[in-house]
């Protein structure tokens, strides 16, 4: 028998879950708990007798704790200001994170509430509106959040520099499809940097705003999954929602009523409009670098020839569409 063998990303159990760790928030008892969904992180469903929640526990080192405690400050915030999220449960002995010991090492725990409804299906231009206004009041509510804790700002270094280094290893034998990276990542960080900063909207983001990060129910949308939020370019987060409508094939029905849905709440300013063509290919970029930064645990076909010919051809087509904004 071979001895034990370390793991990168072990399941945890959901009864342990129940019985050890949820015992420690302040909600009514929890009769189950049951694995949802593997993502960025790994998600479980909570019922208790009259309401039900979602826990996240955060993969073993994916952040700083820092960067947790940030996205709890975040989420309160938004909260305080009216704007719907699915907020943090707090722990009876203090604090919103418990810190419990895997095979791989410390991972965290958060419980949330849970976001009632389910994701909008776009298949109107009126939820892509709905969706616009949304995020531009989410905008409007974070405008006066200051966090005590540190975490990694949405800018070009986090988006751009760090997922190339990251992606660069699994294309080197590749090297015209490296040089296009490079070159494209050069041409999109150029074309932001060209613009002062004081002239773009900087504040806190959400960070993945792809669309589905969101539950609607009887009219009212909540914001969940805010596992990527930072301080950075509000355009990114504009971008994001494009740029997911674009890999859809639904951008041209999509796009236009976000916009209009985001501006009857605040104003996109000139320049940042005419840097989110230049914002979605960098969240291309960013996407491929998280992927072959967690092909490890997420799976080696994210390093194939095949993954690269389709987001090679993505990035292509995403370049192009900024030299003709």
């Amino acid at each position: 028998m071979i001895p034990s063998l370390p793991s990168s990303y072990s399941t945890v159990s959901a009864e342990a879950l129940l019985q050890q760790v949820l015992v420690d928030y302040s909600i009514d008892p929890p009769e189950r708990c049951l694995f949802w969904e593997r993502g960025t992180n790994d998600t479980y469903v909570v019922h208790c007798a009259d309401a039900k929640y979602a826990l996240r526990v955060y993969r073993h080192e994916i952040y700083p704790r820092d960067a947790m405690e940030f996205e709890v400050e975040g989420l309160l915030y938004l909260r305080s200001q009216g704007f719907d999220v699915a907020y943090p449960i707090p722990r009876k002995s203090g604090g919103y994170l418990t810190e419990i010991a895997t095979v791989e090492g410390n991972r965290y725990v958060m419980l949330t509430s849970f976001a009632k409804g389910k994701c909008l299906e776009y298949k109107s231009a009126d939820d892509a509106r709905r969706m616009g206004a949304s995020i531009a009041r989410m905008h409007e509510a974070s405008l006066g959040f200051e966090s005590s804790y540190v975490r990694a700002r949405i800018d070009l270094r986090t988006l751009l520099d760090e997922s190339i280094a990251a992606i660069e290893p699994y294309v080197s034998h590749r090297p015209g499809d490296l040089d296009f990276l490079r070159r494209a990542g050069q041409f999109a960080s150029d074309a932001v940097r060209r613009v002062p900063e004081s002239e773009l909207d900087i504040g806190f983001c959400h960070g993945d705003l792809h669309g589905s990060n969101a539950h609607m129910h009887e009219g009212v949308i909540t914001h969940f999954d805010f596992e990527e939020c930072g301080y950075g370019y509000r355009a990114y987060d504009i971008a994001t929602f494009r740029w997911g409508t674009r890999l859809d094939g639904a951008e041209e029905l999509l796009w236009p009523a976000f916009q209009k849905g985001y501006e009857s709440v605040r104003s996109i300013g000139a320049e940042d409009l005419g840097l989110i063509p230049h914002f979605m290919l960098i969240r291309h970029i960013w996407l491929i670098g998280f992927h072959m930064r967690n092909a490890a645990d997420f799976g080696a076909d994210l390093t194939s020839d095949g993954y690269i010919d389709r987001q090679w051809k993505r990035l292509r087509e995403l370049k192009d569409a900024c030299s003709d904004s």
